[in-house]
């Protein structure tokens, strides 16, 4: 027997080993792929990751979605997200959980900013003693604390934050 193509002789010895036959390998490949887009979506878009992954499109499986959702909720539960109001990225929220999270223009911050304004590392948030505190790391627009400019502040709801010209603002409920 002579085969042109290598993977018709895998799926010839995949058939007789007990190995994925072609229906097998072909959905392994759809499964690959479908895992590369969402990887290169994370890529593209880091404050993707904190997206609801009960909004996932495709096959995904229903059970692992909900035990998803059901371990994002627990983890944010009683902690506040951070909303952005203005600015390229509008309308994201973002869990502020118990460690210190970087906001900076860079991509390797924690919070990424694409505003000419902001600073590549311009501030950070840092979970100390029960509570959320703001601090300015030193940037040269100055981090804005409901219309004042702070150097460290301890955040509470409703605060609005000012980083450039991008505006956010502090949801406990």
């Amino acid at each position: 027997m002579s085969f042109e193509n290598p993977q018709e002789w895998i799926d010839e010895l995949g058939d007789d080993n007990g190995d994925p036959g072609p229906e097998t390998a072909a959905q392994e490949e759809a499964d690959r792929q479908q895992s590369a887009r969402k990887n290169q979506k994370t890529k593209d878009d880091p404050l993707s990751a904190l997206a609801d992954p009960s909004k996932e499109t495709g096959d995904a499986d229903k059970n692992r979605t909900a035990q998803a959702t059901k371990k994002r909720e627990e983890i944010s539960t009683g902690f506040p997200n951070m909303v952005i109001i203005t600015g390229p990225s509008s309308g994201k929220k973002i869990p502020l959980l118990p460690m210190t999270m970087s906001i900076g223009r860079e991509h390797d911050n924690n919070i990424e900013l694409k505003d000419p304004d902001v600073g590549r590392y311009h501030a950070r948030i840092l979970y100390d003693r029960g509570r959320f505190v703001l601090e300015d790391l030193e940037s040269s627009n100055g981090t804005w604390l409901n219309g004042e400019k702070i150097s460290e502040a301890a955040l509470k709801n409703g605060d609005r934050i000012k980083i450039g010209e991008t505006e956010l603002a502090i949801d406990f409920d």
